[in-house]
């Protein structure tokens, strides 16, 4: 008899804690009231005297009472009476942004799978054209130069190749018997997607520029384009009498560079 009236007390306590409003009020009261609650529980003096001084230093004016459980009682009753809107309208403002990302996510699968895809890529390089003269600024900046540079799609390039640019679209540049494909410039970085940024003037360090030839040169040398795919040779072509002139080597401080200098050469046919 006397465990179930103690299991009975047990679940009446449980069940008033978990009321909304009680909770509020128990929490609010012990937050605002932190002090002589510290006092009355972990204070060394017997508990006696820790009554008396909370007494008295405390709840030495009638109004006292009113100030540590008035307060927290007022602002319990205010927060219970306005947390359901709170809650309601934070709820809405979760529903109305979650409802607009997932209209975004929408429109963009839309648009991707209506736009065909000549007009995707025309918008992606419309996009590219927006940025190219502010990329190419900072590489120059960056380098400290006044080279004059291009940015184009060539998934097939790499650095120190030459490449040729037709209307926007890179090919690598060589000659032989059968086509000629000449040099716009030489590739010095590599982007993503294939993008590569093309240095079409100017100087530049043989370490780029030699990436064909391998053999650093101890003087001035010309070089022509070569009938690799790219790639750029001391000799010129042989097929035909048309050649191309990429550009020459140079001695500065004991460093090499390499000068471009594109020019296509005809030998007169005897």
């Amino acid at each position: 008899m006397t465990n179930e009236i103690q299991d009975s007390i047990k679940d009446q306590i449980k069940q008033r804690l978990l009321d909304p409003l009680i909770g509020i009020i128990i929490l609010s009261t012990i937050s605002y009231n932190w002090k002589l609650i510290s006092i009355l529980l972990f204070d060394q003096k017997p508990i006696i005297e820790r009554i008396n001084y909370i007494e008295s230093v405390f709840f030495s004016k009638p109004e006292d009472y009113l100030f540590h459980f008035g307060f927290p009682l007022l602002f319990s009753t205010i927060w219970f009476l306005l947390y359901p809107y709170l809650r309601h309208f934070t709820s809405i403002y979760y529903t109305w942004s979650f409802l607009r990302t997932e209209k975004t996510k929408r429109d963009i699968t839309n648009r991707i799978n209506n736009m065909s895809r000549l007009d995707f890529l025309e918008e992606i390089y419309q996009k590219l054209q927006s940025i190219e003269q502010p990329l190419i600024r900072f590489y120059q900046l960056n380098k400290g130069d006044q080279n004059t540079y291009i940015i184009i799609k060539c998934n097939s390039a790499e650095i120190g190749d030459w490449i040729s640019n037709s209307e926007n679209i890179g090919k690598l540049a060589f000659q032989n018997k059968d086509k000629t494909i000449w040099a716009t410039g030489i590739v010095v970085e590599k982007f993503l997607n294939g993008y590569v940024l093309v240095q079409t003037s100017g100087e530049l360090p043989w370490a780029i520029a030699g990436i064909s030839i391998g053999k650093t040169p101890s003087g001035p040398l010309d070089y022509f384009l070569s009938s690799y795919p790219g790639k750029m040779t001391l000799e010129k072509a042989n097929s035909n009498r048309e050649s191309q002139l990429v550009g020459s080597s140079f001695i500065n401080s004991e460093n090499v560079f390499f000068k471009i200098n594109l020019r296509v050469s005809r030998e007169a046919i005897k």
